[in-house]
């Protein structure tokens, strides 16, 4: 069959020299059939308890043989895709590529941008809701911090525009000293550099997503999973006039499952593309068009988690490929837990609830390339504090695969009963979450400076009615707060009374001053004078 190739192959040659040349351009190849084997010296997937696919077979070799001696350039090799992109001048030439009995079909490389904050403040002006702590506590990944959830053991791929200054900035000091950073990789530039690209002001983008993941500043910065491990990938080129294009991001993609990613994490999404190319439309945001999508999903089929912000279009929609099927898409609120304006609405092209979460990209805080704690704006930013709560999860539980986190992920969220085009499923949990996957609530202190000695009982549990509730060591008065609430953190009882050393005991009567239904509730106690809670139980009311 090859030397049918080969004879095919002149033919087509003599004829391409014959044809005028026309502007370059960019495109996929699609091939038939894989070369279904291993090879010894191949990296595949290191995911845990996973086997060699097809998608980690390698391309058959005689088809990019054949492919080399056409006048084109091939960029980048897809297994994934079974396809390889090419830089092709000849428009003959390009006709006799799709003629070739192996190829399957050509499509269009396109380009992408980032998905840009709209707005950067330096402002220092802060209201007590008004902190980094906020971004954190919204999705309660303070208290998953507090219980020693940080990300550890867990590695996470960045794709973005570079990461200009990490290897100097103090708040990423720890990543090195503890070697967290276990490869970077330039595909603009085809060397491992991620840290310089020529133009600062236009590598910072990466810089300031990672410092939401990965930052650790006391009192100032404290990043979603900062005890993650991380590869850092530069796959857009940021600063010219043409964009990068999604090749990269698919190359980069298969080049970090090889690794061992456990999380994708991307800020890039698709806007217009260069002329001639011809656009993505929101017809196309299907999940199955885009091939950055395609890309997306089988990384997610291999049990990747990957998550991409949903874009800052606002009404005009999502972008690719947080269309995907298996795509984390992140839009935005507000310190309020309000939707932000620009927040890419869903749903998807095809019915689709998107955008899947949503998280604080509103005035969130970052490090600056300059060393200074900064804000900004855009779905650019919501996605790393997902990412980073997913890389916590996973540490609660690494056996859990994809599909059972990307489940616990929306049922912990707060519209999961009634989702929209803005939110999505809402505003997840990460305690709710942390319920889900170990049946067991996360029992520690906050605020343990705080703790003045107090100790709580609380008799008899489980209870048919009433409970009592006893405040034992309490040194000095003190407003409390009582809640009983589901495992969701909604319903339920909640009093304020001041606790001193004569008032310290309080008795709930369950079914009829507050006429609570049995089942399983959490019980939490807050010392309002401080804003800190102090006392988290389980219990179970019959």
């Amino acid at each position: 069959m090859l030397d049918r190739y080969y004879h095919l192959f002149a033919f087509l040659l003599l004829f391409c020299f014959s044809s005028s040349l026309y502007a370059q351009n960019k495109y996929w190849v699609f091939f038939d059939h894989k070369q279904e084997s291993i090879e010894s010296d191949d990296r595949i997937s290191l995911q845990k308890d996973k086997q060699p696919t097809i998608y980690d077979y390698r391309i058959n070799c005689s088809y990019i043989e054949i492919l080399q001696r056409f006048p084109l350039t091939i960029l980048q090799q897809s297994r994934w895709l079974n396809a390889v992109s090419i830089e092709i001048q000849d428009k003959s030439s390009l006709e006799s590529v799709k003629e070739l009995p192996f190829v399957t079909h050509v499509q269009l490389v396109k380009s992408l941008q980032i998905t840009r904050s709209v707005e950067v403040d330096k402002s220092k002006q802060a209201t007590t809701i008004d902190t980094y702590r906020r971004q954190l506590d919204m999705l309660r990944l303070d208290r998953l911090h507090a219980a020693g959830y940080t990300g550890k053991g867990v590695t996470i791929a960045v794709f973005d525009n570079g990461f200009i200054g990490v290897n100097q900035l103090e708040g990423f000091g720890h990543l090195f000293e503890e070697n967290r950073i276990i490869a970077t990789k330039d595909f603009v530039e085809g060397d491992e550099d991620v840290y310089e690209c020529g133009d600062d002001f236009h590598c910072k983008h990466g810089t300031w997503v990672f410092s939401i993941l990965a930052a650790k500043m006391p009192g100032q910065l404290f990043g979603s999973a900062p005890d993650a491990h991380y590869i850092l990938l530069r796959t857009e080129n940021d600063a010219s006039e043409t964009h990068q294009e999604e090749d990269n991001w698919v190359a980069a993609a298969e080049y970090a499952d090889s690794l061992g990613a456990d999380i994708f994490t991307t800020s890039l999404g698709y806007f217009t593309f260069d002329e001639g190319e011809g656009d993505y439309t929101p017809a196309n945001m299907d999940g199955n068009t885009a091939i950055i999508t395609r890309a997306a999903d089988i990384a997610a089929e291999k049990g990747i988690i990957v998550v991409n912000s949903a874009g800052n279009q606002g009404n005009l929609g999502i972008s690719a490929p947080a269309d995907g099927d298996g795509v984390i898409a992140v839009g935005s609120v507000n310190q309020e837990e309000e939707y932000s304006a620009f927040s890419s609405v869903g749903p998807s092209a095809d019915g689709r609830v998107k955008p899947d979460v949503t998280a604080m990209g509103e005035r969130t805080f970052f490090l600056d390339i300059d060393g200074v704690v900064s804000r900004g704006n855009g779905t650019s930013f919501s996605c790393p504090l997902v990412s980073g709560l997913m890389a916590c999860l996973k540490q609660v539980n690494p056996y859990a695969n994809r599909d059972e986190l990307y489940n616990i992920l929306l049922r912990s969220s707060d519209r999961y009963a009634n989702p929209n085009e803005e939110f999505g499923y809402g505003i997840p949990s990460g305690e709710v979450a942390y319920h889900a996957l170990t049946g067991g609530f996360l029992l520690h202190y906050l605020d343990s400076e705080r703790l003045d000695g107090r100790n709580v009982v609380v008799y008899p549990n489980p209870s048919s009615s009433p409970i009592f509730i006893t405040i034992e060591n309490v040194i000095q008065e003190f407003n409390a707060k009582i809640e009983i609430i589901d495992p969701l953190g909604k319903g339920g009882y909640r009093i304020e009374r001041k606790v001193n050393l004569e008032y310290n005991v309080f008795r709930i009567d369950l079914h009829q001053e507050i006429q609570i239904v049995p089942g399983i509730y959490v019980l939490n106690i807050y010392d309002m004078d401080h804003s800190s809670r102090f006392y988290s139980q389980r219990i179970m009311i019959r």
